[in-house]
């Protein structure tokens, strides 16, 4: 299973948290939640649950889970979630004020000669109550992807692990990462880059600290403590002051 990514994306001088997880195949969709003063204003789920009978690879999972978390924070920088998004699940709303009504045929025809009153106007109808829909995430999909069409994307700090990489329990594990623009793919040099063990038994633990060099590389060897029970996960961040941030996450899985 791959966990997924969580970037902090600052607009307009509030901050939005985006996280993406892969749920697994045994739970085969993609989610994604945005996070804006500590409570969640979006929520979007991608099932692939159709492309698990043909044989989708790990690889192809990565790039779902990568494009819909790029899509999502390019709508923040396009400032589409300034308002907030409502749930889909929000009740709509009423409007409940009468309209007038018009008037009637009598009162509009105008008074012959021969005509001695005028019948007295009929009351005016309630107006029924008119719906708000509220919106959906099917529209905001449509406003994104119109968005991503007609302006590119931009940069943004992206790591990349080396695939197939994988933490056991007690491991050594030496490999660099590569700091570059999820765009243009240019090296960044000067990124901070801290790696860090979270577990359900333990504080977190750091593992390693460094920056990148001039090519955006960085060599890391990470010494995995051993353990029998409970679960833990390998959590690399990176911080560049151009660019934002970015983390990485993987689990630790125990040695049989």
């Amino acid at each position: 299973m791959i966990t997924g990514f969580n970037t902090d994306v600052d607009y307009n001088n509030k901050t939005y948290h985006v996280q993406t997880e892969d749920k697994g195949t045994d739970n085969p969709y993609i989610e994604s939640l945005v996070y804006r003063g500590g409570g969640i204003i979006f929520s979007k789920r991608t099932s692939y649950a159709s492309k698990l009978a043909a044989g989708i690879s790990e690889k192809e999972i990565r790039a779902l889970l990568e494009g819909q978390h790029k899509t999502i924070i390019a709508a923040i920088r396009k400032g589409k979630f300034e308002e907030g998004v409502p749930p889909p699940e929000a009740p709509v709303t009423m409007d409940a004020g009468p309209k007038a009504a018009p008037a009637t045929a009598a009162a509009r025809k105008p008074a012959g000669p021969k005509v001695t009153a005028v019948a007295p106007p009929e009351p005016a109808p309630t107006a029924a109550p008119t719906v708000q829909e509220a919106p959906t995430k099917a529209s905001l999909d449509e406003m994104i992807q119109a968005y991503l069409i007609q302006e590119k994307q931009k940069d943004q700090l992206e790591l990349k692990v080396p695939q197939g990489i994988e933490f056991f329990s007690g491991s050594i594990v030496p490999f660099q990462i590569k700091a570059e623009t999820s765009v243009s793919k240019k090296p960044i040099p000067g990124v901070e880059v801290v790696a860090k063990l979270i577990t359900t038994f333990s504080p977190a633990q750091d593992l390693f600290t460094g920056y990148t060099n001039p090519d955006g590389m960085l060599t890391m060897t990470l010494k995995i403590p051993p353990f029998k029970h409970g679960n833990a996960a390998v959590i690399i961040m990176g911080k560049s002051k151009e660019y934002g941030n970015t983390e990485y996450k993987q689990l630790v899985k125990k040695k049989n």
